[in-house]
């Protein structure tokens, strides 16, 4: 027997064994989710597995500012916090929107004295188009994959997403960078 028929052996003998195997797989119904739950730290149970809540940044780390707030809060909890932006919310904690570094730029841009304004009318200032009615934030719930949560940034060109369970109040924030360095992305 030479090297050649050999190697081809043994890649047939694999191939059979692999094709048994899903077969046998597929007979017993065991799903991704399976193989996730079996291998939680190999790279497809971490994309099966990781969800919006695993990386949010929640509770007290979570970046927030009252709609009336004065325009240096606002600033001062986007520097504070270290993540690039923050939510804006009205005076029920309800999610007005999401201010960020991109719409600090935009404002200073259009406002001569962005100092004298709240962090709400900083926030609907900042806004793409000004003329155009604001859009909603994209929220998403918890239990969301943080796979998903990357499409749904990468679809929408936008890095970061709040997370909620009503969409209306938020529990936390993901970043497209947290999605990242989690290795999913």
């Amino acid at each position: 027997m030479n090297l050649r028929t050999a190697l081809g052996s043994t890649l047939m003998t694999l191939a059979l064994c692999d094709a048994l195997a899903m077969v046998l797989l597929d007979q017993r119904g065991f799903r991704e989710q399976d193989f996730a739950n079996y291998h939680p730290d190999g790279s497809l149970g971490r994309r099966l597995l990781t969800r919006a809540r695993d990386l949010m940044h929640g509770g007290p780390k979570m970046p927030v500012v009252r709609g009336d707030a004065g325009f240096n809060e606002l600033l001062l909890e986007i520097t504070n916090r270290h993540l690039g932006m923050t939510c804006v919310v009205d005076d029920r904690g309800l999610l007005l929107g999401v201010f960020t570094d991109g719409d600090l730029r935009r404002l200073l841009t259009r406002c001569e004295s962005p100092g004298a304004l709240s962090a709400g009318e900083a926030w609907r200032l900042s806004r793409r188009d000004p003329d155009e009615p604001p859009v909603r934030c994209s929220t998403v719930p918890p239990d969301t994959l943080a796979v998903e949560c990357q499409r749904l940034m990468r679809d929408s060109e936008i890095t970061v997403l709040v997370v909620s369970d009503d969409g209306r109040r938020p529990l936390g924030v993901i970043r497209l960078q947290d999605i990242v360095r989690a290795g999913l992305g």
